[in-house]
């Protein structure tokens, strides 16, 4: 008698977990753009460096010019 409620109970949590289980949707989502993996960075028209000489420092800036334009 006991081994039928225990086969019965079983049963019936096995069958509540099934049905409580939600359905799986019937359309998949929208896709969707990714991100970009590489962004280019973006340059500078100019290039500074700092010489330390025995007198003072030094800051030197290069500017890098194409056509006249920079």
């Amino acid at each position: 008698m006991t081994r039928y409620f225990l086969t019965t109970g079983l049963a019936l949590a096995l069958v509540g977990t099934v049905l409580a289980v939600p359905d799986a949707p019937t359309l998949a989502p929208a896709p969707r753009a990714a991100a970009p993996k590489f962004v280019a960075p973006k340059f500078n028209n100019s290039f500074e460096v700092l010489v330390f000489t025995n007198q003072r420092p030094v800051r030197i800036r290069a500017m890098v010019l194409n056509d006249g334009r920079q």
